[in-house]
């Protein structure tokens, strides 16, 4: 299913239902949908300048850092941020609203 828009209101998309016999997919059954986004829903989970905690995994050691998004981000997303203590800018996956992985220092 595709990612919903970021405004609230009805969103139409179409879904795949696999239908399952014994144990196998027999046919695929594709229906049509209509949505309601919500106010929350069309919210990002971490809006820019919002306040994250950046964690950096090397080897048996795992670094956090206090960070910023410099742009809005979705958790699953890889974002822009900022390391409050040294300014640096890393990008970061969002793992949940308030913590994010660096992938790439």
């Amino acid at each position: 299913m595709p990612k919903p828009p970021k405004h609230a209101g009805p969103f139409r998309t179409a879904i795949v239902v696999p239908i399952v016999a014994d144990g196998a997919v027999a046919t695929r059954v594709t229906v049509s949908a209509t949505l309601e986004v919500g106010g929350a829903a069309a919210r990002p989970d971490v809006g820019r300048g919002g306040r994250v905690t950046l964690v950096i995994d090397r080897r048996s050691a795992r670094i956090g850092a206090a960070g910023v998004a410099l742009g809005d981000c979705d958790v699953g997303d890889v974002g822009e941020f900022r390391v409050d203590k040294t300014g640096r800018v890393v990008r970061a996956r969002l793992d949940a609203p308030d913590l994010a992985s660096v992938v790439s220092p």
